[in-house]
């Protein structure tokens, strides 16, 4: 079961993250925890464009991880930042780089 981040001090607790895994869309922030769950917070900042673009963008990226099966990277929590250069895109390149980021989640023991 995959749920999303959204209070402040859940993403304070980033700050001493397991792993940091860099992709060339993505700086991804990891950490295990005991939960069930599989928790993604996604940060985006306005170096990355309008507001427009920035939905835009978290939109994609929830549509991706509904359509990944994250069954297997229960328990972990993490937060996809987003970098400039993903503003300019498409939808499959996106999807695969986040498929990667996944795939090295699976593999990584807690």
């Amino acid at each position: 079961m995959m749920r999303y981040i959204c209070k402040r001090s859940e993403y304070l607790s980033f700050q001493q993250s397991d792993k940091v895994i860099h992709s060339q869309y993505f700086l991804v922030l990891c950490l295990y925890d005991t939960e069930p769950f599989f928790s993604v917070g996604i940060t985006i900042s306005k170096r990355v464009g309008n507001a427009v673009v920035r939905n835009k963008i978290k939109r994609r990226i929830k549509a991706c991880l509904r359509e990944k099966n994250t069954g297997k990277v229960l328990g972990w929590k993490i937060n996809l930042i987003a970098k400039p250069l993903i503003a300019r895109t498409d939808w499959l390149t996106l999807k695969t780089s986040l498929e990667e980021i996944l795939l090295e989640l699976e593999k990584k023991e807690h």
